[in-house]
């Protein structure tokens, strides 16, 4: 005759399993419990919690012109080039680009000169 089909959940009684089967007392406890799984937990990194709030737009922006801030000050006569930032930020170029763009519009960085290969920004 027919084989019994799955019963859905909604349906099941306390002490049946899926095909509708009476079960004993151990197996009922275990109905819509999955076992314990004993996957690997993902390791917390190293010094710092796994839970990071994105930055708000204010304080990213203000990390970047820390982190740019620095590098002007470390080029002595304040000038700084793209590709100078790349290697500083070890970014790649599209990046940094966008990232003096960014300042520029903020009038946080203004064009020093562009003529002769590579504009050069000062703070």
């Amino acid at each position: 005759f027919a084989k019994k089909m799955d019963r859905p959940p909604h349906k099941r009684k306390k002490n049946e399993d899926r095909k509708g089967l009476l079960l004993n007392k151990k197996a009922r406890g275990m109905i819509g419990k999955q076992r314990a799984s004993s996957a690997p937990k993902r390791a917390k990194p190293e010094g710092g919690s796994t839970l990071k709030q994105p930055m708000s737009k204010r304080a990213r922006m203000q990390h970047l012109v820390d982190k740019v801030r620095r590098i002007f000050q470390k080029y002595e006569p304040g000038y700084v080039t793209n590709s100078m930032l790349c290697e500083e930020l070890k970014i790649e170029p599209a990046k940094s680009v966008n990232y003096i763009n960014t300042l520029l519009q903020h009038d946080r960085i203004a064009l020093h000169s562009a003529k002769g290969g590579e504009p050069l920004y000062r703070w």
